[in-house]
């Protein structure tokens, strides 16, 4: 009976052990955050006076940025979407991370790594 009921207690013990623990997630004071965007490559000939809403908030790719560059040069004018840019300046393009895509910010005149959501 003994030896029942301490099996019991280590079946008890150990399923208590495996529940799924909930992930915190952590809000970064907004210090923390200007240093983060502080570390992006900055775009270059970014307007200084763009307001801040029309830029896209995400890291530069520095290649594509070059090659968004060399379009805008080519063609005089900058592309309509990234899939028309990718189609005259690349072969593919690549991968991004999962949950991100790359965007133009015509603003900046850069390439940039941004969330799905946005």
């Amino acid at each position: 009976m003994p030896l029942r009921l301490y099996g019991l207690l280590v079946l008890a013990l150990t399923l208590a052990g495996c529940a799924k623990k909930e992930e915190a997630q952590v809000e970064l004071p907004p210090e923390a955050v200007a240093q983060i965007e502080a570390q992006v490559i900055p775009p270059p000939n970014a307007p200084a006076g763009a307001p801040i809403q029309e830029r896209l908030v995400g890291a530069v790719h520095p290649q594509m940025t070059e090659l968004l560059l060399r379009f805008e040069q080519q063609f005089g004018r900058m592309p309509t979407n990234i899939w028309e840019f990718s189609g005259r300046m690349m072969d593919s393009l690549p991968a991004a991370p999962p949950g991100m895509r790359y965007e133009i910010d015509p603003a900046e005149k850069a390439v940039k790594l941004v969330p799905n959501t946005q």
